[in-house]
């Protein structure tokens, strides 16, 4: 009876622990959604203050107040402190949120039972349902017999019918009567064991001339190769978090990987097994490196989609921003070498 009793113990503990964890986990996503929310508003009702407050002044008077004004006004919420009975302690600051949460539904099939998710693996499970089969195993051989063609009957009469006769050897087989096939599709094999470079950055590019509506902030980092610029979107199905300033600033990214519980050993191993690092078009031959006009001006594009995405979700949700450069226009896809690109 008391062994009993201890079991169950142990065994709700852990169920209560993983409850409190995704409850929790829920709530911090709410609670940032209502920062986030509130920070709009400060931004709006800020940019009518300002619209209003430079038609009474002269334009040179506004350009020396604009400052002083918007920092007696900050739009961000830098931390607050709650107590029991409803007080509030607030802090502003004029440093912009760093990212969106979206909000989850706890799965109550791990709360009770999580060792039926044990080895599960999404990307496996994903391509298991799809039911489609591996370029290299359709059969690309032709058949064993060959059928006598009549050169006398028009084109598209069925070739006459024959007795069935024993298969030559293969190797007499000719092809006959075949015409070749127009722009045959290039079949992609694995990476061969021993083909992957561990130490080398994996390349492969995430922002196109479209931006999406919940985009992600484009940084450099070097990894010893020099500077290079990358996007870095949470890995976890699910989640679409995406970071509005250098994911590393105040240790953003490494406390929401800590959040999600990715694996990672520090900066660089984040950067080099889940950022995107950016590459210009392969058909523009004048600019083999993304120059840092480009990213700025993405930058830029991204911050006004974010603001336009939070002040008019209803309307933008499906919309997208275009970018344009004079210098490059496109970024193209290159996969990375032994790995599969996760496209937030």
């Amino acid at each position: 009876m008391e062994h009993e009793f201890e079991c169950a113990k142990l065994k709700l503990g852990a169920q209560i622990q993983l409850l409190r964890d995704e409850i929790e986990r829920q709530f911090k996503r709410i609670l940032a959604q209502t920062v986030e929310a509130h920070e709009n508003d400060r931004k709006n009702n800020f940019e009518r203050y300002t619209s209003l407050v430079s038609l009474e002044y002269s334009p040179e008077v506004f350009d020396r107040l604009k400052g002083w004004v918007r920092a007696q006004f900050p739009c961000y919420i830098s931390g607050f402190q709650f107590s029991q009975g409803g007080s509030f302690s607030i802090n502003f600051t004029n440093n912009p949120s760093p990212g969106v949460w979206e909000p989850i539904v706890v799965d109550m099939n791990k709360i009770i039972d999580p060792a039926t998710n044990v080895g599960t693996d999404g990307q496996g499970n994903t391509a298991a349902s799809t039911g489609r089969q591996p370029p290299d195993s359709r059969s690309t051989t032709p058949s064993s017999t060959h059928l006598p063609i009549d050169h006398r009957s028009p084109r598209g009469r069925k070739p006459a019918r024959r007795k069935r006769t024993a298969d030559p050897p293969r190797s007499g087989v000719k092809k006959s009567g075949q015409r070749p096939a127009k722009n045959p599709r290039r079949i992609k094999h694995p990476a061969k064991k021993g083909s992957e470079h561990p130490d080398r950055v994996i390349k492969t590019s995430v922002a196109t001339r479209k931006i999406s509506e919940n985009p992600s902030w484009a940084f450099s980092y070097d990894l010893g190769d020099g500077l290079c610029y990358y996007i870095l979107r949470c890995p976890t199905q699910g989640c679409q978090f995406s970071f509005s300033m250098h994911p590393f600033k105040n240790n953003l990214a490494i406390a929401h990987f800590e959040e999600c519980k990715v694996p990672y050993s520090d900066e660089a191993d984040i950067v080099r097994r889940y950022a995107r690092q950016l590459q210009p078009q392969r058909t523009v031959k004048t600019s083999t490196q993304v120059t840092k006009r480009w990213v700025d001006k993405y930058n830029r594009q991204v911050s006004h989609a974010r603001l336009s995405h939070r002040g008019e979700e209803g309307r933008l949700a499906s919309e997208t921003t275009e970018v344009t450069d004079e210098s490059l226009t496109e970024l193209s896809e290159m996969p990375p070498r032994g790995s599969e690109v996760m496209q937030g």
